[in-house]
């Protein structure tokens, strides 16, 4: 970030990126439903970050409190449905054309228990606005086998 930043000629810093690193910190609390008739998990979360486009821009040196969080859901006993949600800080200075704003990020995820060792999950995700393109959506796929 302190390369491109020279590149730019201090434009990073002007806007209020601040530093190469920074840190994260995540408080987050779980809970199993199980009064329903399928069981339900809810994970919420608070962040405090100094992160830009998470880490990717740099750290602005401002801390915002953010939420995220995610509900999972099995619809059979092998078969899982969730959807997610990520706050996203707007602590610097756009630059239109070339650096905007952060978007909030979104997803639905499913998961396969095929058996004990064969995992298969994926999602649609939408990561709205990246630096100065928008990154609407990605779609991912995972298959995990476990000795």
């Amino acid at each position: 970030v302190s390369t491109m930043d020279s590149e730019l000629g201090g434009t990073l810093t002007t806007i209020g990126i601040e530093d190469n690193k920074g840190f994260d910190y995540t408080l987050y609390g779980s809970k199993m439903l199980t009064f329903l008739p399928r069981p339900v998990l809810i994970n919420a979360g608070l962040r405090s970050s100094e992160a830009a486009h998470i880490g990717l821009l740099g750290f602005t040196g401002e801390r915002d409190l953010l939420v995220e969080g995610n509900i999972v859901t099995f619809l059979t006993d092998r078969l899982a449905l969730g959807a997610e949600y990520r706050q996203k800080p707007d602590s610097y200075t756009t630059i239109p054309g070339l650096i905007g704003q952060e978007d909030d990020w979104w997803s639905i995820v499913f998961g396969y228990v095929a058996s004990n060792n064969l995992t298969v999950s994926g999602g649609y995700f939408n990561l709205g606005q990246v630096l100065n393109g928008k990154e609407d959506t990605a779609l991912a796929l995972k298959v995990k086998y476990e000795f």
